[in-house]
């Protein structure tokens, strides 16, 4: 109401000085508006510069003294320029419109200009400070996959309320009704919108569980993605696999297809080693007390009777044991254990599982691959035999001793 009765005074002023300067009283009301209209953009200009130069430069160095953390994250310096443009454009739409009173058409096409410049405003500014909300959040909590997706649903609210609003100012309609017209949209509006709202929902449990953050170390069999997560988005999950692709997938498919997340690993400081060797069941026997007495004197023998004969699979399974818990980098948590699977057409699978102190990638390759060479140079120790599926030397030794053994026969 102010702002009206000082928009109706100045349009006065104007008129009586372009009267008394002799301007013809045709174009008085128009030369009127035109003035009062350029001396409000100027006046606008002028109030920008003095909050985005003098006010700002105060305020964020007031922020950047302050010993809190999160007014630096909540009021950057491009967040607080957007806020004094948006006090601009509030001052603006109150009081630019009222200068057409006599130009009720553009008077209409102004407020509405105006009215959508505000609400574009003022939702850049919402959207900033939710940013800069999630990025004190992504600071606070290591970069947890929460802020990524309550910045993302910010975002998309904000910016769904301000194309209601625009879309009803434009049509000049209630917004009530622009919101009633989209119910019988629904269908379209979910065929469109189903990867933003599956990706909504499944990154909201991402987040809530604390699943996936930024950075970790992730593998999506379904999708032969293993790398590092780039980026969390409402419809995509960005993975740089180890060969420097770029894999790309929906968040709702990391709920429905599942993935494995080997940060949590990491951050323990530990690896897991866990193989299965197939032993040969033709290699499976009873090792007599002679053949026992060669590991007298072996820690791992504890428990064990060497006076009698011994199966060899269950002495292979007792030094395995001891061999994983006698590495020096062995890690007592989470467990250990060596177990004999049933046999199959393959052999009997003996699978050993242990984790180690080292999560540098490159040395635990090698550590692995030691480790594991020690044990398959091992198993003859125990007069047992790994299985392998005959290759072409062992067809040919084959064929060569069905024709000894025949030439044998026949002599």
């Amino acid at each position: 109401m102010i702002s009206h009765q000082i928009d109706n005074k100045t349009l006065e002023l104007a008129s009586r000085l372009l009267g008394s300067a002799g301007v013809n009283e045709e174009y008085i009301h128009i030369s009127a508006t035109i003035s009062a209209v350029s001396v409000a953009l100027v006046s606008a200009l002028v109030i920008y510069w003095f909050l985005a130069y003098p006010v700002a430069s105060f305020i964020n160095h007031k922020i950047n003294k302050s010993v809190t953390v999160i007014d630096d994250y909540l009021f950057p310096p491009k967040t607080v320029h957007a806020i004094c443009m948006a006090v601009v454009t509030i001052l603006a739409t109150s009081s630019v419109p009222s200068l057409f009173e006599i130009y009720p058409d553009l008077k209409s096409i102004a407020s509405k200009v105006l009215s959508i410049l505000n609400i574009i405003a003022i939702s850049y500014c919402i959207i900033l400070v939710a940013k800069g909300f999630c990025n004190y959040l992504n600071f606070a909590e290591s970069g947890r996959s929460a802020s990524v997706v309550l910045r993302n649903l910010v975002t998309t609210i904000v910016a769904g309320i301000a194309t209601l609003l625009i879309v009803s100012i434009v049509l000049n309609r209630d917004l009530a009704y622009v919101v009633s017209g989209l119910g019988a949209m629904a269908a379209i509006l979910m065929l469109v919108f189903k990867d933003s709202i599956l990706g909504m929902t499944a990154g909201v449990r991402l987040s809530v569980n604390k699943l996936l953050r930024i950075n970790d170390w992730v593998s999506v069999p379904k999708y032969n993605a293993e790398g590092r997560v780039e980026d969390l988005t409402l419809t995509s999950v960005k993975i740089r696999n180890w060969d420097q692709s770029l894999t790309s997938i929906p968040p709702h498919a990391l709920i429905s297809d599942g993935f494995t997340n080997h940060e949590s690993m990491l951050e323990r400081g530990i690896r897991q080693i866990r193989r299965t060797f197939n032993v040969d069941v033709n290699s499976v026997r009873m090792l007599g007390i002679s053949e026992i007495q060669k590991f007298k004197g072996e820690e791992w023998l504890f428990g064990i009777d060497l006076d009698t004969p011994q199966v060899n699979l269950t002495m292979f399974r007792k030094w395995l044991r001891n061999q994983m818990m006698s590495h020096p980098r062995y890690s007592s948590m989470p467990r250990v254990f060596v177990k004999e699977h049933p046999h199959t057409s393959t052999g009997i699978p003996i699978e050993i599982h242990f984790f180690v102190r080292c999560v540098d990638w490159s040395e635990f390759e090698e550590l692995q691959a030691d480790f594991l060479d020690r044990i398959i140079a091992s198993i003859p120790m125990f007069h047992l035999r790994l299985f392998q599926s005959p290759a072409g030397k062992d067809l040919v030794q084959t064929s060569v001793n069905v024709i000894k053994e025949k030439e044998n026969a026949e002599a």
